[in-house]
């Protein structure tokens, strides 16, 4: 059996020995596979169903395991997020798959290893999903929602996903957690037959899970609950711009951006790359660019381009990028929750 490093962290910073694009027509036959491997299990996924052919990208992990990972057509993105679907393969078989959501520098994630596939190298197949994500999006911090580890999720409670997680150097978020978690852990080493009840499991599952890689730093979180306040503030932007419509005041704010941060037209710009400056420009205006220093407002035209653009992995690795917009855009967040 494949068993993962005891050296997780330098695992995931490893270089993939093979990441490449796919052909429209090679991506869009892999999407099917994807989604028959669903539908015979009676599931279905947002990631596969509008999965974009032109952004189909396969890695080659090592030891027969290939990770596909499928980008949103563009009509179907969301307007921070950069959302996508991966499917494992070991040696050319679907045993795995999962989504994820890359914003700034985390990938929020979770891993689903089909039943009959389970038991035996999920901890390696994992960390090899890591890898990908990290080469393709740059993130520096992964987070498990504890709806993966067992918040009202009875499989992952039994399944012991918390500890999964744990032993993969998985940390719970707030600090009374990661205490009581410690010790739970103490007991579970000096006690081999110790096991952790169902009630201890569903209190250790109650926050977010996080794994820091090398360059991680607090002031590069972007709080999960801030998705909600950044979308309020946005709306509130649109409010204030005082169109007679919603896509009255969307190109108010669109314009608004525009002299802000320099872009002088947007007739060379594609239908896609324009409806996509569009949903992200309320969020934009909400971190205050006209103050922004040059190289900021530079790198967030290329940005904001990249949104609507052929890969949103580009988008994601330019958002990853761009410390100005997330210090912004935090600050903005902080103080609509105050």
């Amino acid at each position: 059996m494949r068993k993962r490093t005891s050296r997780v962290k330098a695992e995931i910073a490893r270089p993939i020995r093979s990441l490449r694009k796919l052909t429209p027509d090679v991506g869009s036959r892999l999407i099917d596979v994807a989604m028959a491997s669903l539908a015979v299990r009676h599931r279905e996924t947002y990631h596969f169903n509008f999965a974009n052919p032109r952004e189909v990208y396969v890695a080659d992990a090592g030891e027969g395991i290939s990770v596909a990972v499928f980008g949103l057509s563009p009509g179907h993105r969301f307007p921070l997020e950069c959302t996508m679907g991966y499917l494992i393969l070991s040696n050319g078989v679907p045993i795995g798959y999962g989504g994820s959501s890359a914003i700034f520098k985390q990938v929020n994630t979770g891993l689903n290893i089909f039943d009959e596939y389970r038991g035996s190298e999920a901890a390696f197949l994992w960390v090899q999903v890591m890898r990908v994500y990290h080469q393709l999006v740059g993130c520096t911090r992964f987070i498990a929602n504890p709806y993966q580890i067992g918040h009202d999720n009875s499989e992952a409670l039994k399944s012991g996903a918390f500890w999964f997680y744990y032993r993969l150097g998985y940390r719970p978020a707030l600090p009374e957690i990661r205490e009581k978690a410690s010790l739970e852990w103490k007991k579970m080493r000096h006690g081999k037959s110790y096991r952790s009840d169902v009630r201890t499991l569903r209190k250790l599952s109650s926050c977010d899970m996080h794994l820091l890689l090398p360059g991680a730093r607090a002031s590069d979180l972007f709080e999960e609950h801030w998705l909600e306040t950044s979308s309020m503030i946005a709306t509130r932007q649109l409010a204030a711009a005082g169109g007679r419509t919603r896509d009255q005041s969307a190109q108010r704010v669109v314009a608004s951006v525009s002299r802000d941060l320099g872009i002088r037209s947007l007739g060379n710009w594609t239908a896609d790359e324009r409806q996509a400056f569009k949903h992200i420009a309320p969020f934009v205006a909400a971190a205050n660019p006209r103050k922004w220093p040059v190289d900021a407002k530079r790198s967030m035209r290329k940005l904001l381009r990249s949104k609507g653009g052929a890969e949103e992995a580009v988008f994601a690795r330019l958002l990853s990028q761009h410390d100005c917009f997330l210090t912004r855009l935090r600050a903005s967040c902080r103080k609509a929750d105050d």
